[in-house]
């Protein structure tokens, strides 16, 4: 239901955006495939209303519906569909895939659409048994109480992190509106949009009084941006990505640069906050301190696994990002690429 369908759709060609758990289940089982049983009828079809009632019945129920014109009541009417529901999974289809593949179709469904507006498109359509669906929790006259940033060990934490880290640059069509320059209250945002990772809406003031303190912070101090501020992720991507794909964009950082190099490069252009790092343990340290505080790493240390890495996969598998690190590399050629970009807490290998 959830892969299957979209992936092959030749091989289960009767399994469609409108089918049931159910339909996916017959199919299977019409294959002899995943130890299927036959599935029973879905609930909606064995209890109906009409062999209970009797005639007489049937005609007080007939007068009922002008009482109920009467007094309508629409807020108990809504309902917003859940798993295994076929009005669930045809939302899910819409809020994935449809609405940016098939934007003719669903004009009203757009990349800031929540689930709840995807299931009223259908709705209205008269698509998929969808009922209209209860208001979105971001109603605006939520008490701003209900907001919340997420933390960890919260899952919406963990679902943000990955959409920052990995989802914005692996599916880019899935959140267009997380981009290279969006703060973690962004991806958060498109998480609660969508009722994903059990995320609710973030708190808008807090990230403004955190911009109103970085405002407020001396020209004269130096900062080295942290996680989730709005300047990591920038200079996050342009170390990983931006670099190699825009070289042009910002020329003076090369695969030779440190992560403070980076975040010079926005703060020069006065983007997405960053301000002036601070320098580089390597650039306020003597040569005998250099010495002194040069360090190979050892097992147990996440710099051993993470140079490990670079030398067993990374160096193959992403080029693009270590262009330094090749085949004729040493251990400490990988340590020193990943201490250039302040990574896994490397430090400077003795040479």
């Amino acid at each position: 239901m959830d892969e299957g369908r979209w992936q092959h759709p030749h091989a289960f060609p009767e399994v469609t955006a409108h089918s049931t758990w159910e339909d996916a289940q017959e199919a299977l089982w019409k294959r002899s495939e995943g130890s299927c049983k036959k599935p029973c009828s879905p609930e909606p079809q064995t209890t109906t209303k009409e062999p209970e009632t009797t005639t007489q019945e049937a005609e007080e129920e007939s007068e009922e519906p002008e009482k109920e014109e009467e007094v309508p009541e629409p807020e108990e009417d809504c309902y917003t569909s859940v798993e295994p529901e076929k009005c669930f999974y045809a939302t899910k289809w819409l809020m994935e895939e449809g609405r940016y593949k098939y934007p003719d179709a669903f004009s009203e469904v757009t990349s800031e659409s929540s689930w709840e507006d995807a299931q009223e498109a259908l709705w209205k359509r008269s698509k998929d048994g969808c009922k209209k669906p209860c208001p979105h929790e971001s109603a605006d006259d939520i008490d701003k109480e209900e907001c919340h940033n997420a933390v960890p060990p919260d899952d919406c934490y963990y679902a943000t992190k990955w959409l920052l880290d990995e989802g914005r640059w692996q599916h880019p069509h899935s959140f267009p509106e997380v981009t290279a320059h969006s703060t973690f209250e962004d991806a958060q945002r498109a998480l609660w949009q969508r009722s994903e990772g059990s995320c609710k809406q973030p708190c808008s003031e807090e990230s403004e009084e955190q911009e109103k303190e970085e405002e407020e912070v001396p020209k004269e101090d130096c900062y080295t941006s942290v996680e989730p501020e709005k300047c990591f992720y920038a200079t996050k991507w342009l170390m990983e990505e931006g670099r190699y794909k825009h070289p042009e964009a910002f020329p003076e950082v090369t695969p030779e640069s440190s992560w403070e190099d980076a975040q010079t490069a926005f703060w020069k252009r006065g983007k997405d906050g960053c301000q002036k790092p601070c320098p580089h343990d390597s650039e306020t340290l003597t040569d005998e301190v250099e010495e002194e505080d040069c360090h190979n790493s050892v097992p147990h240390e996440d710099c051993y696994y993470a140079t490990k890495w670079l030398m067993d996969e990374g160096r193959w598998k992403h080029p693009e990002a270590f262009p330094e690190v090749t085949a004729a590399s040493t251990w400490k050629d990988a340590q020193m690429a990943l201490w250039k970009r302040s990574k896994d807490g490397c430090q400077k290998p003795c040479i």
